[in-house]
């Protein structure tokens, strides 16, 4: 188990995730995790049974249950970047599946002097008819452009990573995640931390199962929001 300053802290907002969160905490809980790590999920007040799996898991895992009552995931983002004990900041989502390794081949990315966030691409994958259809339009050029995170074709800097790890000290550098970029913080704070002059690192061999919205309609109101935050 990690001492009592622990080498990064991974940070996972959620919200009604009962069905999905126990997969994505227990395929970033290997051995390394185990030794040198600490997680914080912070709840946006779900109303499933999220908070009693998460508790569940915190009694086999260094796992922390926080409240946000603000609900946005920014909101969350930024309990969890200040409550967090560890030199690097994972951030993670809750309906996701991550590769062996994730978490070191991230933080590895992080010992390059200029890098101050380093991570994969999202790779959508579908459990259902509408996710699977949803999932390949996600990965094509046509669904997302050329984002390169989307893409998985390419490693070096870029623009940005999916979800991502960071030095701890960039939130100091450059601001927390912005809650007035809702649902879009993560693509506001890559634009700070480029700007700032430092970079970016994409590794797109790194591959992060993303389970995308179940139907077509919550698909709708997720990306009416993307477009709202991106104006």
């Amino acid at each position: 188990m990690p001492t009592d300053s622990p080498l990064f802290t991974v940070v996972m907002p959620c919200l009604n995730e009962e069905g999905a969160i126990g997969r994505a905490v227990e395929s970033l809980a290997d051995d390394y995790f185990l030794e040198n790590g600490e997680m914080l999920v912070v709840d946006g007040g779900s109303t499933d049974r999220t908070a009693e799996v998460v508790r569940g898991l915190a009694g086999r895992y260094p796992v922390r249950l926080l409240h946000n009552p603000d609900r946005l995931q920014a909101y969350g983002l930024n309990i969890g970047v200040k409550e967090a004990r560890g030199r690097y900041i994972v951030r993670a989502d809750a309906h996701c599946l991550y590769p062996p390794q994730y978490i070191r081949r991230c933080l590895a990315m992080l010992e390059r002097e200029d890098v101050y966030n380093a991570g994969g691409v999202m790779d959508p994958v579908g459990e259902t008819t509408a996710q699977k259809a949803i999932a390949l339009a996600m990965r094509h050029p046509v669904g997302v452009g050329d984002a390169k995170f989307h893409l998985g074709n390419f490693t070096g800097y870029a623009e940005g990573a999916y979800v991502g790890a960071f030095k701890r000290e960039v939130f100091d550098l450059v601001g927390p995640y912005d809650p007035k970029a809702h649902p879009n913080e993560d693509s506001e704070l890559n634009i700070r931390i480029v700007k700032s002059g430092r970079k970016i690192y994409l590794d797109g061999s790194l591959k992060v199962r993303y389970f995308p919205r179940s139907s077509f309609g919550r698909l709708f109101s997720q990306y009416l929001k993307y477009g709202r935050g991106r104006g």
